[in-house]
């Protein structure tokens, strides 16, 4: 049972809603994304080698998929774990969560373009942008809902944790950025840069103070 508090202003609500509506996006964009799996361009097929063939020649768009099947994943994870210790939200939560179920749709479509433009740099970097503007709404939402300002998250929910989930959020969104650079000449591939965000969360946490070198150590936590 989710526990509201007797502070609630008038345009707070709870964040029931918002979760169920925000998974049925998520569900959505992901299935819509398979469309593009279809056998219309493999021609006349009578033989095994025949049909090897056709899927081989389609494998980029194969591979499309499955990059933009894991980044929707992704992005749902990450909007699970920024609702974690959220409490209820307001009218500019909601707005900033529309904001980012608005990237999350779009990914079929800037994957089809990827698909369909490869040779062209904005069709490389049609996906990358679209998963960077996701990743600037959820930076966004997440840093608001955290503000100890708004008191929308638990009673529990500490320092040490807001800060660990910003320097989440800014980590995501600088490799973000380095993969829109890089995707121009690189195209899907630049998506690997993402492998790379557990060290460049390591070192925001440091920088944002939302965790020491000392609890870093083995067995720090206790």
């Amino acid at each position: 049972m989710i526990r509201l508090r007797s502070t609630r202003r008038p345009d707070e609500v709870s964040t029931r809603r918002v979760e169920a509506f925000s998974d049925g996006v998520f569900a959505i964009a992901a299935t819509i994304l398979v469309l593009d799996l279809t056998t219309s361009d493999f021609g006349t097929i009578s033989s095994s080698a025949d049909l090897w063939h056709a899927i081989v020649g389609n494998s980029s768009v194969v591979i499309s998929f499955l990059i933009s099947f894991l980044l929707i994943c992704l992005l749902w994870m990450l909007h699970s774990a920024s609702f974690e210790y959220v409490e209820r939200v307001d009218s500019t939560a909601l707005w900033l969560n529309t904001g980012r179920l608005l990237a999350v749709v779009l990914i079929p479509f800037t994957t089809t373009i990827a698909n369909q433009y490869e040779d062209v740099a904005l069709g490389r970097m049609a996906l990358p942008i679209n998963f960077l503007f996701a990743l600037i709404m959820s930076a966004a939402q997440v840093w608001y809902l955290t503000s100890p300002k708004r008191s929308l998250t638990e009673e529990g929910y500490d320092e040490r944790r807001r800060r660990d989930s910003r320097s989440g959020a800014v980590s995501a969104l600088s490799v973000g950025v380095v993969v829109v650079a890089a995707s121009p000449w690189l195209g899907s591939i630049a998506f690997a840069g993402f492998l790379f965000t557990p060290l460049v969360d390591r070192l925001a946490r440091r920088v944002l103070g939302g965790v020491s070198p000392a609890e870093e150590q083995p067995g720090a936590r206790g």
